[in-house]
């Protein structure tokens, strides 16, 4: 089937004066079936004289997907790009010298956080879900940055962090951007069906 479907898209690529690149091709299976065989999730295609391999995990525009939709490797991997910015904002501000701690929240919203977020319109809804178990490496790193801003001891409550830096909770954060997400994308389909029936 997906060989059918390249074989149309190279049709429209030849009267378009398009052309593509099959040896960039990635392959991914999605299922939550349990039963399904690792090496199920391996198999390949060939297309246009390339051989497509499977692949359990494939990034796209920056987003790493799994085949189960889980969402763990792309979070993985933001926390530890997550955990290098933190640590270059640790090494610009600490807790006697650096910075205001406005100033050093202001560096977390617009360095770290972007990074440990990025994508969240997509797989937050998922993930917020799960009742926070896959967010808690996030949250210890914006926990981790409210300290360095604030100047926190360990034991100082994570609220009253949030609420001196003005931080939401970063639970609360990502379910607030799916679900902006979803009503955008809502609202732009019932503009395009009305102007569908107006030029009827």
């Amino acid at each position: 089937m997906l060989t059918a479907a390249h074989q149309q898209c190279e049709s429209w690529a030849k009267r378009h004066g398009a052309v593509f690149a099959p040896e960039k091709y990635q392959l991914i299976h999605f299922t939550r079936n349990r039963r399904t065989a690792r090496e199920e999730l391996t198999n390949c295609i060939k297309i246009a004289g390339h051989t497509v391999k499977g692949d359990p995990i494939v990034k796209l525009l920056g987003v790493w997907l799994d085949s189960k939709l889980t969402w763990g490797e792309h979070i993985k991997r933001a926390c530890r790009k997550g955990e290098a910015a933190s640590q270059a904002l640790g090494r610009l501000a600490t807790a006697v010298w650096g910075p205001t701690a406005r100033s050093t929240s202001r560096l977390y919203e617009a360095t770290v956080k972007p990074v440990l977020l990025y994508g969240a319109q997509e797989w937050g809804m998922r993930v917020a879900c799960e009742k926070g178990t896959r967010l808690k490496p996030i949250e210890k790193i914006q926990n981790a940055c409210l300290r360095r801003a604030t100047g926190g001891y360990k034991r100082t409550p994570i609220a009253a962090l949030e609420k001196e830096t003005r931080t939401p909770p970063i639970d609360l954060q990502i379910q607030a951007m799916a679900e902006h997400r979803t009503l955008t994308t809502t609202d732009h389909q019932v503009e395009n069906h009305i102007s569908t029936l107006l030029a009827e």
